[in-house]
């Protein structure tokens, strides 16, 4: 509205000054009232496009803009099942955890819990994500109920989502942590989500101090180590550091699951023949994102001690650090 009131009154008062020119070219502009209800008009326009044009820039960047309330009703099939939600990365996000994530709350489902994932609206701000893009280009997971609802940099958004947890009441929260950076934001939802006294809190530690150690990390760990009731850890090394943190609570060490939702598994000689690849030769394979930390440089040196130096790297470059 301000824009075309704007636009209106310009182009107003442009054809006053031409008609009246045309007309009586002695005439004095200011001398008339007509002038300034032209010039009001224009700096009215001028205010409301202002007014509008700032008004659309905050609510583009507010940290509501895509939250939401869930009208969720649990159904639940038995007195045994369970009411699960999991916080963290899922579709449209790309990557081993969003990965994880879906099949962990397809199996809940499974064995006849209700389970949603409550994911992000944004996960990393685009200056600080070291790939090309955040987002699968797969279809969707089917059967799974995301929510596309933490913002992991606007603590507002923290409080709401929090709240709305507390809400929901669920009786289990798994949550996702694998790098300090989330802290603040996983600490301050999963202390709103106490307040309710039912929720237990579980959290997945893939990592409880980073590969590529950054300013914060040890404060930021521990504001969310916290705010958690017991965790899963998946190596001696995260054990290690979760106990150097939170030395009693409750926690279990387990391997990392091996997936099965990505086809039916075939034979060496069949994948071979499809990849052709010669079916006797030795071959060593470097599989997923190639970090700088994973040390992709030392197995290169190391080959060369190989008599036999047939190997693959199969996975995208996260930055230029790693060529």
């Amino acid at each position: 509205m301000g824009y075309s009131v704007f636009l209106y009154s310009v182009a107003a008062f442009i054809l006053y000054l031409v008609i009246l020119k045309i007309i009586n070219p002695a005439a004095g502009l200011t001398n008339r009232p007509t002038f300034y209800i032209s010039l009001a008009a224009m700096i009215l326009g001028t205010q409301l496009f202002t007014a509008g044009y700032l008004g659309e820039l905050i609510a583009r960047s507010s940290p509501t803009r895509n939250f939401y309330y869930i009208e969720k009703s649990w159904e639940l099939t038995s007195p045994s099942a369970q009411k699960v939600v999991i916080v963290g990365p899922g579709y449209p996000f790309r990557g081993g955890i969003a990965t994880f994530n879906h099949r962990l709350c397809q199996q809940f489902i499974e064995e006849g819990n209700e389970c949603c994932i409550f994911s992000f609206s944004l996960q990393y701000p685009s200056l600080l994500f070291p790939g090309k893009t955040q987002y699968s280009t797969d279809p969707p997971p089917q059967g799974l109920e995301i929510y596309s609802m933490i913002n992991s940099i606007h603590p507002l958004n923290w409080w709401q989502t929090g709240t709305e947890l507390k809400r929901m009441r669920p009786d289990i929260l798994i949550v996702r942590y694998w790098l300090p950076f989330m802290g603040p934001a996983f600490g301050t939802i999963l202390r709103r989500v106490r307040k309710n006294k039912h929720t237990r809190i579980i959290a997945i530690t893939d990592n409880i101090f980073p590969h590529e150690k950054r300013p914060g990390d040890l404060a930021f760990s521990r504001y969310f180590l916290k705010s958690c009731d017991a965790f899963v850890t998946m190596s001696d090394k995260v054990m290690k550091d979760l106990r150097s943190l939170e030395p009693n609570k409750p926690a279990v060490q387990t391997l990392h699951p091996l997936y099965d939702n990505f086809g039916e598994p075939v034979s060496k000689q069949e994948a071979r023949e499809k990849l052709r690849l010669d079916k006797d030769t030795k071959i060593l394979l470097f599989f997923g994102f190639i970090r700088k930390y994973k040390g992709l440089d030392i197995l290169l040196n190391a080959i060369r001690l190989l008599k036999e130096k047939n190997y693959t790297a199969a996975g995208p470059f996260e930055n230029h650090d790693c060529r």
